[in-house]
């Protein structure tokens, strides 16, 4: 791993100093002039004994490892895993390493020796990683109910907020997040037996929309905000200071809905229905006996379950607040 690593870095450098930099995909593209720098090679070959960090990260039966090099690494890993859970299960074979380097700082990402991403931009690279995590969690999971869904807390009752992408849930845990809820996960959430959610605590994912709505009511200090074309990854400790690590007991379910201008409605609905939506949100069914079904619907007989459509935050936290 710590050959990798310095092999990573040295393929970095080179495109760093490559005007053509952003067309290559990864050491087979590289000239044969290049990939033979005997003396390169040879002086990385005695830096194994270099002690690389790493961070593991992971919920379920096995957990992944990141190696990193660099201060700016280090502090992208530590601001989208600072509050991710431990796993204590073994490192799977799938090994991630971040690579920072250059001025300005090129930055490339690689599962084993497959990179994934090379680029300037820390949100991409962010959301690539996070993407891998997440599927990580997912497939080493056999004993939960893994959920597409946001989560949030208050008073110690969890509050799920399952939906399908852009049902509008992350923007919802945004806002209340703010609003002075616990926030637990805008993306993934796994379901106990013993009816406790265990929540995969990223910073909250918003396209560009969305935030710009929610920048406009709460003004934030964006200094550690990630932004992209693509999106932007927002800590979730900037929103609620006040925030703390938590795994609550579920209490409602919350299916939410964004409708453009609709004013913001709760309407209760039933076992049956509530079932299968959240079968529909499940991503981990086919890990589990029965596909998870026969949880997932003694679940919803124990809980209440509701439909939110909303255009917007207006109102909204006066619905759920009861819950």
């Amino acid at each position: 791993c710590k050959f990798s690593l310095c092999f990573r870095l040295l393929i970095l450098s080179i495109f760093v100093q490559d005007g053509d930099a952003a067309n290559r995909t990864g050491p087979a593209r590289m000239s044969a002039k290049r990939a033979n720098n005997v003396s390169q090679l040879e002086h990385l070959s005695s830096m194994n004994s270099l002690d690389y960090p790493c961070y593991t990260a992971g919920l379920g039966e096995a957990c992944s490892e990141i190696e990193y090099s660099g201060d700016e690494a280090r502090k992208l890993l530590n601001l989208l895993f600072c509050d991710f859970p431990r796993s204590e299960g073994p490192v799977l074979s799938r090994r991630f390493g971040v690579v920072f380097a250059g001025s300005p700082a090129r930055m490339s990402l690689w599962l084993g020796e497959k990179q994934i991403y090379f680029g300037e931009s820390k949100q991409l690279l962010a959301q690539f990683l996070m993407n891998e995590i997440l599927y990580d969690c997912i497939i080493s999971n056999t004993s939960n109910q893994a959920i597409h869904a946001a989560a949030i807390s208050s008073g110690g009752k969890g509050l799920l907020l399952p939906g399908k992408s852009g049902s509008g849930k992350s923007s919802l845990a945004a806002w209340l997040t703010a609003s002075g809820m616990n926030y637990l996960t805008d993306e993934l959430a796994f379901l106990s037996r013993k009816g406790f959610i265990n929540p995969i605590t990223r910073p909250i994912c918003l396209k560009q929309p969305s935030y710009e709505a929610l920048q406009k009511r709460l003004s934030l200090d964006e200094t550690n905000v990630l932004r992209g074309q693509d999106g932007v990854m927002i800590p979730h400790r900037l929103l609620n200071p006040m925030w703390n690590a938590s795994t609550p007991r579920l209490d409602a379910i919350v299916f939410p809905t964004f409708v453009k201008d609709h004013p913001a409605t709760l309407a209760e609905i039933s076992t049956a229905r509530s079932c299968l939506k959240l079968m529909e949100c499940h991503v981990n069914a086919r890990n589990l006996p029965g596909h998870g079904f026969s949880e997932i619907a003694a679940m919803t007989r124990n809980i209440s379950s509701y439909e939110l459509t909303f255009g917007s935050y207006d109102g909204v936290l006066d619905l759920l607040l009861p819950l």
